[in-house]
């Protein structure tokens, strides 16, 4: 029984790694830019750090939601990038994390930060609303 259990396992793991959506993080901003200024898709930069619980949770959680997946591979360039990073777009002011910063190619801020903690329904709902403005 224990080597079913073991066997089910690794095959659910194994299938949602081969066809779950995965969300396609650039780890630099200039990799970023490039992608935001060819396809015209403004930069949605996930702040974080590796001590914070609430990041992890999000990334674990939300960001692999296939729902989320979708609308922040088809509507942005995902960025992925630490608290006070180099690669944190100029201007854009972080008081805590998670926080989720929006900017268009040349690093300016297009909609309102995304602070906090988001579920999936909250995190939709957060970004349908910056999409329409």
């Amino acid at each position: 029984m224990d080597g079913i259990k073991k066997i089910s396992l690794a095959f659910f793991l194994l299938s949602s790694f081969c066809f779950g959506c995965e969300i396609k993080w650039q780890n630099s901003l200039d990799a970023a830019k490039k992608s935001s200024a060819k396809t015209k898709k403004p930069i949605m930069a996930f702040v974080s750090s590796p001590t914070c619980p609430y990041c992890t949770i999000m990334h674990e959680t939300t960001f692999e939601d296939e729902s989320v997946c979708e609308l922040v591979n088809s509507k942005f360039v995902p960025l992925i990038v630490l608290d006070g990073s180099t690669d944190m777009p100029k201007n854009s002011r972080v008081r805590g994390v998670p926080t989720i910063v929006f900017v268009d190619s040349n690093e300016n801020e297009i909609a309102q930060k995304v602070v906090g903690l988001r579920n999936k329904n909250d995190f939709l709902n957060d970004i349908k609303l910056r999409i329409q403005r």
